[in-house]
């Protein structure tokens, strides 16, 4: 990794190195260092954007009195921001006005939406970087472990699955000889790819898991089983909802994994009675990880296996009441995030669209150290007691049947709820119309409706609740 680095442009490794010093480095220090990152970024985008530049103007913010001690109060004084404040100027108003020609545009497929976002090659670095700490974390080392990744349909294109041209990479360039386009523009790009993929990553990434009834999918879930037990697979990534698939197939078969290391989720919510199916099933341990399309890792498990440690040198964090104003440490509001690394396009105080409860705090900003994802906005109910009902909890609930496979709440009226169950057997249908009506409430009425398979969304996940669109959750 060090020869890389002398032999190109990229400084991920050491960025890598310098993450890991500043995570496990006290209070203080972390503080300080973030403190004058953001007041960087601050200023940067209120001298080279023009969108913050209009923002900055109509909130009345000096530039010249931004600074690692002014940095906080005047990043709260700034308007939350969403995807339609990064679309409807993209990419004009919302990209410096600074060199281009190492710029790459991305492209993040959401739950609802799709956000084009822009990032230099620092950007990149640390994205690299990021992925690195998150494998760090997980197996004790950052490269060179054999994984398998399975993603949502989403991330077909992105992870060249869709690409025509072949992936190893002495065919690759085979291919690239035989066509002509050896020179070609984009030959570098893709062969650094394959080269991270297939050397230092060693990742091999597979299609989706396709949707369909249980005795139709097992021929694929038996096919990756094998995969990973033939080809001594030490890391399993994957959306949580294909990790669970896999994780109750292999317990049918009693398949024993020797060479496993650890299963990494990503593109999805995994709850607790999830992570101790697919714990059960592979004797392994589970870390999850925690990041966006749009702003890339925001944090990994550390501290506990259902909740996330904040990378604190890639973003800076807040957890917001309904009133915009942080959350005191145990209490659960609307996560916003400020990407401190992407000078390309500012993304700053953005609302992922999660909820989470704020475990620890840091400081005397209320900043959170350590969060529980609670799950999306999109799928947040109150209840008649004003009671915040998580997807997190709906999924305690189902997962909890060992023959539960797949499901979704639909709510048709204020008290009247459709139930839609995949499963593999008998299920305890009563025990779970219980336990739904102590969370959403006594008057509620639920219909049960059993299928096959319950389809994904457009961006290959699944949606859980379904609710009334006057009862979103702000």
């Amino acid at each position: 990794m060090p020869l890389m680095e002398l032999c190109s442009k990229t400084k991920c490794w050491s960025l890598y190195n310098k993450m890991r010093v500043f995570q496990e480095s006290d209070y203080s220090h972390r503080s300080m260092q973030q403190h004058s990152k953001l007041a960087k970024l601050l200023y940067f985008a209120g001298t080279h954007v023009e969108q913050w530049q209009t923002i900055f103007k109509d909130q009345q913010i000096a530039i010249e009195e931004i600074s690692p001690e002014t940095a906080i109060s005047i990043l709260r004084e700034l308007p939350l921001t969403q995807k339609k404040t990064y679309r409807e100027g993209f990419p004009d108003k919302v990209t410096a006005k600074t060199n281009k020609c190492n710029w790459q545009y991305l492209s993040s497929a959401g739950t609802n939406e799709k956000m084009s976002v822009v990032t230099d090659f620092n950007k990149r670095d640390y994205l690299r970087a990021a992925e690195y700490l998150n494998l760090f974390y997980a197996t004790g080392h950052p490269v060179g472990q054999k994984g398998i990744d399975i993603p949502p349909s989403a991330c077909n294109v992105v992870c060249g699955l869709a690409d025509a041209e072949p992936e190893p990479i002495f065919y690759f360039l085979y291919w690239k000889i035989k066509n002509g386009s050896l020179f070609g523009p984009d030959t570098i790009s893709s062969f650094r790819g394959r080269v991270e993929r297939q050397i230092i990553m060693k990742r091999n990434t597979v299609l989706p898991i396709n949707t369909a009834a249980w005795s139709e999918m097992q021929a694929q879930l038996d096919g990756y089983l094998d995969k990973i037990k033939i080809n001594k697979i030490k890391v399993l990534r994957g959306l949580p909802q294909f990790l669970f698939w896999l994780a109750r197939r292999a317990q049918e078969r009693d398949l024993v994994f020797t060479h496993l290391k650890v299963i990494i989720p990503y593109g999805g919510l995994a709850c607790e009675e999830l992570i101790k199916v697919i714990k059960n099933a592979f004797s392994v341990p589970f870390c999850d990880v925690y990041g966006t399309g749009e702003v890339g890792a925001i944090g990994c498990a550390i501290t506990n296996d259902s909740s996330t440690d904040i990378f604190q040198n890639l973003v800076y964090l807040e957890v917001l009441d309904k009133n915009n104003n942080p959350v005191v440490e145990g209490n659960v509001g609307k996560i916003v995030v400020t990407d401190l690394n992407n000078f390309a396009m500012p993304i700053i105080r953005y609302e992922i669209g999660d909820i989470g409860k704020v475990i620890s705090c840091e400081g005397n900003n209320n900043q959170p150290k350590v969060i529980k994802v609670l799950g999306r906005s999109q799928e947040a109910y109150f209840n008649e007691q004003e009671e915040l009902i998580s997807v997190r909890q709906l999924h305690n609930i189902f997962y909890r049947d060992k023959n539960i496979l797949n499901f979704k709440v639909e709510q048709v009226t204020k008290t009247n709820f459709k139930v839609t169950i995949v499963c593999r057997g008998l299920v305890e249908k009563q025990s779970i119309e219980k336990s739904l009506t102590r969370l959403l409430g006594q008057e509620c009425l639920f219909k049960f409706k059993e299928v096959a398979f319950i389809l994904p969304e457009a961006s290959g996940k699944y949606l859980a609740f379904k609710k009334k669109k006057d009862t979103l959750y702000v």
